[in-house]
């Protein structure tokens, strides 16, 4: 208890959050026709931004990093939460190289190594939110924030990490016919996390709406090359609706020969509708008859 110092730090993932809640409430705003609101949620984002990219942005680092009032220092540990001003937008919208930057942070500290998802923390500590932990949201939160970059190697990259944690889920799941809320990123072979103050939970909310997200939004390009008795070898399929209200179908999985499987799709790359399901114990049954957002 004697190094916490909860009210000294302004931490990242915070004030990226209020920045896009801010930008939420603009919008609003606009469209209730309140100018006045529009332009006080303006400049409160805009304030935000700043003290983002002022205060808690380090050059030397190359990313975004709590600060401690107390002693006017940034915390230069790696953390994952530090990714948030890339999935809120909340950064210089003309430094069209930050997300390179932010890649060169979490190569100097080689997370992208990891063979089933990115660490939250490398302080492997036995509480849950550091290693050997990969959490749902914080894998989505660094994926779409590089997916919505305008830089191609961010975009690349976020493919390879949305490959990478929809197959270590899978592979969970295929063991354990559970969803879990949270991976050990460390092992060759993936398991439930573990750690903190709980034993490890199934289901799981968060963990099966990023996996639903990443199917939705990859499912075109997702390939895996494994041994057919490490998958389903019967599958169904289903409509998807597209943003123009197209419909096409989506195979989940499907066998391509006899060492290789693709989950293969003539849809948009961005849909809309009902995931199909793989087989009665696949790993599209937990997409099964849920609603897809486009955004």
């Amino acid at each position: 208890m004697k190094t916490i110092e909860t009210t000294n730090v302004i931490p990242v993932d915070l004030q990226a959050l209020l920045c896009w809640n801010a930008r939420i409430l603009k919008y609003f705003a606009e469209i209730i026709g309140d100018n006045d609101g529009k332009a006080k949620f303006g400049e409160t984002e805009e304030e935000i931004r700043r003290t983002v990219n002022v205060l808690l942005y380090n050059k030397t680092e190359k990313a975004w990093l709590d600060y401690n009032i107390r002693d006017k220092s940034h915390n230069t540990l790696y953390y994952l939460a530090t990714a948030m001003p890339l999935f809120t937008k909340c950064h210089a919208e003309l430094d069209i190289d930050i997300s390179n930057k932010f890649i060169e942070f979490m190569n100097r500290f080689h997370v992208l190594e990891y063979p089933n998802g990115v660490p939250t923390s490398l302080n492997n500590t036995g509480q849950q939110w550091d290693l050997p932990n990969g959490w749902p949201p914080l894998q989505h939160i660094v994926i779409e924030g590089m997916r919505k970059s305008d830089n191609p190697e961010a975009q690349n990259l976020a493919f390879k990490l949305a490959r990478k944690w929809v197959l270590a889920n899978y592979k969970v799941f295929k063991k354990t016919s559970k969803m879990w809320e949270k991976i050990d990123v460390t092992g060759t072979v993936p398991k439930p996390g573990k750690g903190g103050e709980y034993n490890v939970q199934d289901g799981f909310g968060w963990t099966n709406g990023v996996i639903l997200d990443l199917l939705s939004t990859y499912y075109d390009s997702i390939k895996v090359e494994e041994t057919d008795d490490k998958f389903p070898s019967q599958v169904t399929t289903s409509k998807i609706e597209s943003p123009k209200n197209k419909s096409s179908k989506i195979t989940s999985f499907r066998i391509k020969d006899s060492k290789k499987i693709a989950l293969e799709t003539k849809a948009p790359q961005v849909a809309c509708g009902r995931l199909g399901s793989v087989g009665k114990d696949g790993f599209g049954d937990i997409a099964a008859n849920i609603k897809c957002q486009c955004w």
